[in-house]
């Protein structure tokens, strides 16, 4: 009976081995450590794993949804990319303004200059740094490189009016009054109540010699500024040269009742009462013009050529003759290289000019 039991029991053994080779066989495994060993089918001729015969399962082929979907998961994490890389530049340029903002409250303009530059090295046309390096280069009085700097800036942002206006001012510096007033022009067109675009541009009108646009500017300014004496006075400039005395006369009184303390005013309402027949209106404006300045040339002169016309009408006036000649000694004592006022003095001491004399009836500037 043991002999049995031993006999049954080598057999299940035998059994287990037999069916676990088989199973191995059959899933393409083989114990560990087997490594590339050649199988037996039966009694036949023994067949490498590597020439098994392998089937292969046709490939699926992408619909367009999925190469649509491809192509936009692509794309979002491209753009996720280019998001991130904008973030960082935008956080080094938001650096260095801080850096050049600090720079340029200390006085240290050169190195804000540098801080704005390494922003506009990435981005050519960075709208507060362009802004930023103009104001510094304008206050280190390089406005050919400000105006450089303006132009990028108004190109990148049109209706920024602030800093519009500035390159018209910087431009103007440089003389460029023609492009200037183009600007000032394109300031009033998007507010046309802009008061400081129309006044610059009304000067360089009148500069250019345009009197009718300065004083059509002037009076708008006017409506806008009633109060502002400057705008009245260059309107009345304007005016006398147009030759519209009685015009300039209302002006120039408006500007010496806002302003009574200036000279020049009371001078140039003299010119403009004596050029509208006034005499005696525009001697008592001369003289109040030497109340408040008594060395004021242009008072001075006004006043030695009105006495001198008053002399040649009626000779019998000696005293507007005496006047006058104390007059020009006068103004020569304080201004020597006059020759105008000197043709004139020596026609009233009887000594006349080849060159011809006449006192000055210009307007006085401010």
């Amino acid at each position: 009976m043991k002999s049995l039991g031993l006999l049954a029991a080598g057999t299940v053994g035998t059994l287990l081995v037999v069916l676990g080779a088989m199973w191995l066989s059959g899933s393409g495994r083989h114990p560990a450590g087997a490594g590339n060993r050649s199988l037996s089918r039966g009694g036949g001729e023994p067949v490498s794993r590597d020439r098994r015969p392998k089937t292969t399962r046709p490939a699926r082929r992408a619909t367009d949804s999925q190469r649509e979907r491809a192509v936009a998961n692509a794309l979002e994490r491209i753009d996720d990319w280019a998001a991130v890389a904008r973030s960082r530049v935008r956080r080094q340029a938001a650096f260095q303004l801080a850096l050049a903002a600090e720079a340029h409250s200390h006085g240290r303009r050169e190195e804000a200059v540098a801080c704005y530059d390494r922003i506009l090295t990435r981005e050519p046309e960075h709208f507060e740094a362009l802004r930023g390096k103009a104001a510094v280069l304008t206050e280190l009085a390089r406005f050919r490189g400000a105006a450089a700097c303006y132009r990028r800036a108004v190109a990148a942002e049109p209706d920024d009016l602030k800093v519009r206006f500035n390159f018209a001012v910087t431009l103007s510096r440089l003389s460029m009054f023609g492009e200037a007033a183009e600007q000032y022009r394109q300031i009033i067109k998007r507010r046309p109540d802009h008061e400081r675009a129309l006044y610059n541009l009304a000067v360089i009108a009148q500069r250019e010699g345009k009197l009718s646009e300065a004083v059509e500017l002037w009076q708008r300014v006017t409506q806008l500024s009633p109060r502002l004496a400057s705008v009245w006075f260059h309107q009345g400039v304007a005016l006398l040269e147009l030759g519209r005395s009685a015009d300039a006369v209302r002006c120039f009184q408006e500007a010496a009742r806002l302003e009574p303390k200036r000279a020049d005013v009371h001078t140039n309402l003299a010119l403009a009462l004596q050029a509208d027949g006034k005499v005696a209106q525009a001697r008592d404006a001369f003289e109040r013009a030497l109340q408040i300045q008594s060395d004021f040339l242009p008072a001075i002169n006004g006043l030695a050529g009105l006495c001198w016309e008053c002399f040649r009408r009626d000779s019998s006036r000696t005293g507007d003759r005496g006047q006058a000649i104390a007059l020009c000694k006068r103004s020569l004592a304080i201004k020597a290289d006059q020759p105008e006022i000197e043709q004139l003095l020596a026609r009233m001491t009887g000594q006349p000019s080849a060159r011809g004399a006449g006192a000055s009836s210009t307007p006085a500037g401010r």
